[in-house]
């Protein structure tokens, strides 16, 4: 399958042209400080702004990966695939972009290893080859959630939700294969009605949990998750598990014949151009 082909299936269904009346500087100047070397966390930046994830592949596995996003859409809920070798994606973005050093922090990947990590762009490894992927992050559900009412503590506290490896296996698309990681969050009993309708709109961010409740049930150690952000649970709480973009991660461990991938660091994001309640009202306008 040609290159262009696999472009054309991921039109984007979520965004087709973003307003230009709505000012979007906050975004471009936090990609422009990420640029310029800043490399700390993303969490109270650009609230209201689409947080995405970001992997970048050689051609000759993109897409097979792009069947992997379109068959595990809650871990990998794609915004936009680019032309092979461009680091400037446009569906999503309307400003100035450079997928190489537009992000606080970089993950790269060789042949199965994690080589390195914490990196602060990716001129120099970058290749002519590479098909990138943004998808979406549960940054912007929380948005969605903390306008609409809905608590959560760790966010008063700067906290980020702690990430936990699962027992649920992803559905496979060639060498691509492993377990969902989830985000986690606990959230008020009484709440979770509300939080499940506003992630069935939330499609681009992961969309609904995976589970809520008991975490043994899918594999969860709770006392272990991978971020060491420990989760503590209030008597009116209860966990709510929803799919994470570092599922990638556990995939990319066994990419042993993938020379390089490049992918976001782990707690970080991309900032889009998009605001999350353009995406949020698209969507709930379009299932009425």
């Amino acid at each position: 399958m040609r290159n262009k082909d696999y472009l054309n299936i991921t039109h984007n269904k979520f965004i087709d042209k973003l307003d230009s009346n709505i000012d979007r500087s906050d975004a471009l100047n936090f990609r422009l400080k990420c640029r310029s070397g800043y490399t700390g966390n993303n969490l109270g930046h650009c609230e209201d702004f689409v947080h995405a994830n970001y992997v970048s592949i050689p051609k000759k596995y993109a897409f097979d990966f792009l069947v992997f996003c379109q068959r595990n859409p809650k871990a990998c809920p794609l915004l936009e695939v680019t032309e092979e070798g461009s680091y400037q994606p446009n569906i999503v973005f309307n400003q100035e972009i450079d997928l190489r050093t537009d992000i606080a922090q970089y993950r790269i990947y060789e042949y199965g290893k994690l080589t390195n990590d914490h990196v602060t762009d990716v001129i120099k490894f970058w290749k002519e080859d590479l098909v990138s992927f943004i998808f979406g992050c549960s940054y912007s559900f929380d948005y969605i959630l903390t306008i609409s009412g809905v608590e959560q503590r760790r966010l008063k506290e700067n906290k980020y939700a702690a990430l936990y490896n699962t027992n649920i296996p992803c559905r496979s698309s060639g060498i691509f294969q492993g377990n969902y990681v989830c985000s986690t969050r606990a959230i008020k009993k009484i709440d979770i009605p509300k939080l499940y309708e506003i992630t069935s709109k939330c499609e681009f961010a992961h969309g609904t949990p995976l589970h809520i409740g008991n975490p043994e049930e899918i594999g969860i150690d709770i006392k272990n998750p991978i971020n060491k952000c420990e989760m503590d649970l209030l008597e009116d709480e209860e966990y709510v598990f929803t799919a994470c973009g570092v599922t990638v991660d556990n995939i990319f461990k066994k990419c042993e014949e993938i020379d390089l991938i490049l992918c976001v660091g782990l707690e970080q994001t991309l900032v889009t151009d998009v605001k999350t309640i353009e995406l949020y009202e698209k969507h709930h306008s379009g299932n009425k």
